[in-house]
């Protein structure tokens, strides 16, 4: 990521966070929860984790690190309402119009 910023500077790029099955598990899922060394090094402008991260301080830490987070992926309702709720920069769904449908129900989300 860093050589294509160096190349390209006004592109916007982030660190996807969220492996399925991990090689290292235990090594990949601490380095997950708690990125901030990760997200330095790559010079992400975001980070987008699944939704599965979001515990133990991880948007608190990304606040304090001033980094937008753009969930994955939330096709639940109430997942939906509780990131929301939390204030996340973005959400990444299958189900768009669930998303919408509390858009229009929550004038506040828009």
């Amino acid at each position: 990521m860093r050589a294509l910023k160096r190349r390209e500077p006004a592109c916007t790029a982030g660190l996807l966070l969220g492996l399925p099955r991990p090689k290292h598990p235990v090594r990949t899922r601490l380095s997950e929860l708690f990125p901030e060394w990760r997200l330095r090094a790559c010079g992400a402008d975001f980070v987008s984790p699944n939704i599965g991260l979001l515990r133990l301080g991880f948007l608190a830490r990304c606040r304090l690190l001033g980094v937008p987070v753009l969930v994955w992926t939330v096709n639940d309702p109430a997942a939906m309402a509780a990131v929301v709720k939390a204030r996340v920069a973005g959400i990444i769904t299958d189900e768009p119009a669930a998303c919408l449908a509390l858009r229009d129900r929550d004038v506040s989300v828009a």
